[in-house]
């Protein structure tokens, strides 16, 4: 065992008085410091990139989210839509059998009306040919009238034509018998003679 050691103990102190065993090792301090500053600085790289993938990852998800959320608003106005759409053909088809039932009702309307206008045409056509049959017995009876006026017009001017009147000496009106103004004084002409003359009725008796 003591010599095992002292064999140790000189290989230690014969490792150490050599100088490449002393710059090999300080040589691997020196690697192995530089690789520990080098990783330190790839590390905060490495951070920072990191850090600005995950800023770049959430604005990414924001933005999905914002997305999503424009997309679910679409839908819910597509359904809106969809919905007024099925009302407005259910309208639609209400307001069609409204016009087929309207157009249905003027059609009757119209065969009535057609057959109201027929039987007023013919209550026309027999009114009518009442009031012609009125018309024509209103005019002979009119006609008949006034034959008979002229009749009695003729006889009442011959009349008066051959009435006696009464005519002063002076004057040139003609009287009455029982006029004021003669007092019995005059004689008697007919109306013919007196007009002939240019005498004038007296205001008086006439």
């Amino acid at each position: 065992m003591d010599e095992e050691n002292k064999e140790s103990k000189e290989l230690k102190k014969s490792f150490w008085k050599d100088k490449k065993n002393i710059t090999i090792i300080i040589l691997s301090f020196l690697l192995i410091c530089f690789i520990a500053a080098y990783s330190d600085s790839n590390t905060y790289k490495y951070s920072s990139q990191i850090e600005e993938l995950t800023n770049q990852v959430n604005e990414l998800n924001s933005k999905n989210n914002e997305q999503n959320e424009k997309l679910e608003e679409n839908q819910k106005q597509i359904t809106n839509l969809q919905d007024a759409n099925k009302l407005l053909a259910e309208e639609k088809e209400k307001l069609e059998k409204e016009k087929q039932e309207l157009n249905t009702k003027i059609e009757e309307l119209e065969k009535t009306s057609s057959t109201n206008s027929a039987s007023t045409q013919q209550v026309n056509e027999t009114s009518n040919t009442k009031t012609t049959a009125n018309n024509s017995k209103q005019t002979s009876t009119t006609a008949s009238a006034k034959s008979s006026t002229t009749k009695s017009s003729s006889a009442n001017t011959s009349n008066s034509n051959s009435q006696m009147v009464w005519v002063g000496e002076t004057g040139n009106k003609y009287h009455n018998q029982w006029c004021g103004t003669l007092k019995g004084k005059g004689h008697q002409i007919t109306m013919e003679q007196a007009q002939a003359e240019g005498r004038q009725p007296c205001k008086v008796c006439h």
